[in-house]
């Protein structure tokens, strides 16, 4: 998906916007039929866009595309969270094996392990094997047990409702985010989320959680 850089920056004409990578890396994204007919430059003469994406330092211009690029580099690489000297961990329930993997990276990236379930019944009985997850992330529409189905035991279960829990999922509608947070959702993500919003969603619960249980 390409996304425009808005008209803050003036920009060459070859550039046509910006992407965000599987890694949640920014890249500019340029048209090669409208090269040919820029004239040739310098390095010295480089755009402070292109710079600031090639990890090229600047002295004192700073762009809105730095600022974010610098955002992602704080969130996706931060000090690897632990509690008590251990690793946090994370339970991820989708049904889709392709989308496990991608929050899998993204979260791992975060400093985080990454525990895998394919619906709602899975997530139980896993939740039930690994007292150490901390925090869960679920998609609402999966086979045998729906996100909606598995908050609804979730919170009966004392054992584990006090575990935040985050739904990523397609569905965007009002509705849908509004059940899933009075059944207990902490936070309603749409699919595809920003990978540092996800793991500054996950770092905040988690942060917030270990505070309630401390202060109990």
């Amino acid at each position: 998906m390409i996304k425009s850089l808005g008209d803050t920056l003036t920009l060459p004409s070859y550039i046509q916007g910006y992407s965000v990578l599987g890694n949640g890396a920014l890249t500019l994204v340029i048209d090669p039929m409208a090269l040919p007919s820029q004239p040739q430059k310098t390095s010295q003469t480089v755009h402070p866009l292109l710079k600031t994406l090639s990890g090229e330092p600047q002295k004192s211009e700073r762009s809105p595309m730095t600022t974010v690029a610098q955002q992602k580099d704080l969130s996706i690489n931060p000090e690897k969270p632990s509690l008590l000297g251990h690793s946090v961990s994370v339970l991820v329930v989708d049904d889709s094996v392709v989308q496990r993997q991608a929050l899998l990276q993204t979260i791992e990236k975060g400093g985080y392990k990454v525990l895998q379930a394919g619906n709602g019944q899975e997530a139980l009985a896993k939740l039930n094997k690994h007292p150490e997850i901390k925090l869960i992330i679920c998609d609402i529409e999966m086979p045998y047990m729906n996100g909606f189905e598995f908050l609804s035991h979730w919170k009966q279960n004392a054992n584990i409702s006090e575990i935040p829990v985050i739904m990523v999922t397609t569905r965007s509608g009002k509705k849908h985010r509004q059940l899933a947070l009075a059944l207990g959702a902490k936070s309603y993500l749409t699919k595809p989320c920003s990978h540092p919003e996800l793991l500054e969603t996950i770092g905040e619960l988690i942060t917030q959680n270990q505070t309630l249980v401390t202060l109990k």
